[in-house]
């Protein structure tokens, strides 16, 4: 598994660049969203809410459709994509941190 922070700078950097992607590009990079969100899920615990959050159901919604997203609906869906996975590793983070203690 790529490190969340590489995952995190990936879609940052595909979002600056979207409409030079391609549809094939697109799916990767939602997919790669998609499961690290799971993993991190699956990390702290809570698959459930990993799968069922606002970002993730976007994300499966749209690798349906992935031609037909504007370059900024993929823009904004990557960055919020990035966001939540942010979120994830803070999270991961700070449930290390009290483990460690």
């Amino acid at each position: 598994m790529k490190a969340i922070s590489d995952v995190v700078a990936e879609l940052v950097h595909a979002a600056n660049i979207a409409g030079r992607l391609s549809d094939s590009e697109k799916l990767l990079l939602l997919g790669r969203a998609y499961i690290t969100i799971q993993e991190g899920g699956e990390a702290l615990g809570n698959v459930e809410a990993a799968a069922d959050s606002d970002v993730a159901i976007d994300i499966i919604t749209s690798t349906g459709i992935v031609c037909q997203l504007t370059d900024e609906e993929f823009k904004t869906l990557l960055l919020e994509a990035a966001d939540q996975i942010r979120d994830i590793k803070i999270a991961l983070d700070r449930k290390r941190a009290r483990f460690s203690s």
